[in-house]
């Protein structure tokens, strides 16, 4: 299984909305990353500098790390919904730019943020996490499922991440995980046509790409949603 980066892009008339832009070069090296895609960067800084809203999972430094340190950090800094509690995370990241971040806005539990689309507090990954609920201009419906299923097989089998990464590497709530993971897949049991978009699978999106309506790829242009 080959784990990487997405970052995603959902098209809209207003410039799109960008979700968890990834992480910068040294930080993919010091995470261990064997490859970094430039042009994929390249075009994730693109469409952050169209975007009309950039939203994040949670703070973890390759969810927020491009953010962090876009080199023109103020131009977009703007357009980041960033929670008060996320705010937190990306200030124990020490990035200069996340003293920059003046503005943040508490949400509800549900809460539409754009038109068809809905961040669902999910706490447990992180105490700030969050899921991103899509529906298209088509009716197609996703749920960015963030870190609390980095995994296809998280949602498929309703299983948290190893006790290795949940309990020592990246400490989580795995009891509050685990309650999410078994309401995607119930909600999924219930709505067969509903793309659970995990965050890390790369493989399973490449396989899935087309049956689910990505249109774009890392490893080949880029990530993206439309």
């Amino acid at each position: 299984m080959t784990s990487g980066v997405i970052a995603w892009q959902i098209e809209t008339p207003g410039g799109g909305i960008v979700l968890d832009p990834g992480l910068s070069p040294n930080d993919a090296e010091t995470m261990g990353f064997t490859g970094f895609d430039k042009a994929g960067m390249a075009t994730v800084d693109d469409w952050m500098d169209q975007a009309e809203l950039i939203l994040f999972s949670h703070a973890h430094v390759d969810h927020v790390g491009r953010f962090l340190d876009y080199p023109r950090f103020d131009d977009i800094a703007g357009k980041a919904l960033i929670t008060p509690g996320m705010l937190g995370g990306i200030n124990a990241l020490w990035r200069e730019n996340g003293s920059h971040i003046k503005k943040t806005r508490k949400l509800a539990q549900i809460e539409a943020v754009a038109p068809g689309v809905v961040v669902i507090q999910t706490p447990g990954h992180t105490p700030a996490s969050q899921m991103v609920y899509v529906q298209l201009a088509s009716g197609r419906e996703y749920i960015f499922t963030g870190d609390t299923a980095s995994l296809a097989a998280n949602f498929a089998r309703a299983t948290p991440r190893s006790r290795l990464l949940s309990d020592i590497l990246v400490p989580e709530d795995r009891p509050a995980v685990i309650a999410w993971v078994k309401g995607l897949r119930d909600v999924k049991e219930r709505n067969k046509a509903l793309v659970l978009l995990p965050s890390h699978d790369v493989e399973w999106v490449q396989q899935n790409a087309e049956n689910i309506g990505i249109v774009r790829q890392f490893g080949r242009k880029s990530g993206g949603n439309r």
